[in-house]
């Protein structure tokens, strides 16, 4: 899923660097979201096409057209977004790059909507563990690996810190592949109520 958004990204950007197709980049971000909202949102190929090409009208600010229509509310007037034109050189790129059969062609691997942050999040704990730094024999490694394991499990499912109003906690981290800060959700502190029971 990662994969195929990272993908799409690259193309709107390189498309972007186009004279003349330069206001895509603004619309790279969107067209990212609305690429993961169509996997998660599509239950069939047919239907992934229906929400996927429905974009081609939104950037033009066509909300409605002849075989269906954008899902989301009314939009404000006098939003910040630059909309394209029907037919400029931005639009043509952004239909070549939407319509492309060889990407259409591999979107049925990212309709089940599966996610490796999961497993990525895993590996980081092995590591935490058992870090690489380290040579551990097999029986050791075994063992940190159960330990990793079992932490992971047991705290995948943490709920969100509130506050005293009900509102989420939220924390700021600054990514530098992306050059810009991300705002994750704080969790409850590990309780680590699984160490007794080892102890035993």
């Amino acid at each position: 899923m990662w994969h195929g958004a990272k993908n799409l990204a690259k193309r709107i950007h390189a498309a972007s660097q186009v004279k003349g197709q330069s206001s895509l980049s603004s619309w790279l971000k969107d067209i990212v979201n609305h690429f993961w909202w169509c996997c998660k949102t599509a239950d069939s190929y047919q239907e992934f096409l229906e929400l996927w090409l429905g974009l081609l009208h939104h950037v033009t600010n066509e909300h409605r057209w002849v075989l269906g229509s954008c899902q989301h509310a009314d939009l404000e007037s006098g939003g910040t977004q630059q909309w394209l034109e029907r037919g400029s050189m931005a639009h043509e790129a952004l239909k070549s790059i939407v319509r492309n059969k060889r990407w259409l062609n591999e979107v049925h691997k990212y309709l089940n909507f599966r996610s490796t942050a999961d497993l990525e999040s895993f590996q980081n704990h092995i590591l935490m563990y058992a870090s690489k730094r380290t040579a551990f024999r097999s029986p050791v490694f075994e063992a940190r690996l159960l330990l990793a394991a079992m932490d992971y499990n047991y705290h995948k499912d943490r709920p969100e810190l509130c506050k005293s109003d009900g509102s989420k906690q939220y924390r700021r981290l600054y990514k530098k592949n992306a050059r810009r800060y991300m705002l994750y959700t704080r969790k409850t502190s590990k309780t680590y109520g699984y160490i007794p029971e080892l102890q035993l």
